[in-house]
C-alpha cells in the first residue's frame, strides 16, 4: 500500500539532488556522483527491503503443557469470567521460558486426553533482516488454530500472552 508513496518520494528527492547540484559551484565529477546517487538510492532502497524482509519461517518446538495455573502472570485467573480454564503451553529457553496462555476448554481437554507431558507447536514466523517481527500460532499438536493465512480459530479460545518471562519475546525465535 504504501510503495506508490514512497516511489513518488523517492522520484522528488532525485529531482530535488539534480536541481540542487546543477545551482551548486561543484566539480563534474562530484555533481555526476550525486546526482547518480540521488536516482539509485529509491531502487536500491526497495532491493534492498524487498530481499530482507517478510521472509516466513516455519517452526515446531516440543512444549510443555499446565492447566489452570500460570507463573508468568500473577495477574492471570485460572479460569476467565465464562469459565474457560487457563491453558499455559511454555518451553525453556536459556535462563527464561517461552510460552503462550489461553482461555480455552476444548484445548485443555485435548491437552489432557494426550499421554504426553509435551506437545508439538508450529508456529509461522515472520523475519526482518533476520530478526523477528511477528509469529503465529499455527497449531498446538493436532488442533490448528490457523489455516491458509487467514487468522482464525477452529477452537474458542482467547489468546492473552506469548513471549519470554524476563526477556525480549523474539528471542524464542531465532533465525
Amino acid at each position: 500500500m504504501l510503495i506508490p508513496i514512497y516511489a513518488f518520494g523517492f522520484a522528488c528527492f532525485a529531482l530535488i539532488v539534480w536541481a540542487v547540484t546543477g545551482k551548486l559551484p561543484l566539480t563534474v565529477r562530484t555533481r555526476s556522483i550525486l546526482r547518480a546517487s540521488g536516482i539509485l538510492i529509491g531502487p536500491l532502497y526497495f532491493v534492498i527491503v524487498f530481499t530482507f524482509s517478510g521472509w516466513v519461517r516455519f517452526k515446531t518446538y516440543d512444549m510443555q503443557w499446565s492447566i489452570g495455573q500460570s507463573s508468568y502472570y500473577r495477574e492471570m485467573l485460572s479460569r476467565d469470567k465464562a469459565g474457560e480454564p487457563l491453558v499455559v503451553i511454555y518451553r525453556k529457553v536459556g535462563n527464561g521460558t517461552c510460552f503462550e496462555q489461553y482461555y480455552s476448554s476444548e484445548l485443555a481437554a485435548y491437552l489432557t486426553s494426550l499421554t504426553a507431558s509435551s506437545v508439538p507447536v508450529h508456529y509461522a514466523v515472520t523475519y526482518d533482516f533476520f530478526k523477528p517481527r511477528v509469529y503465529y500460532v499455527e497449531s498446538i499438536g493436532a488442533l490448528h488454530l490457523r489455516d491458509q493465512n487467514q487468522v482464525y480459530s477452529r477452537i474458542n479460545f482467547q489468546q492473552f500472552s506469548g513471549g519470554r518471562s524476563g526477556r525480549d519475546q523474539f528471542e524464542c525465535f531465532p533465525w
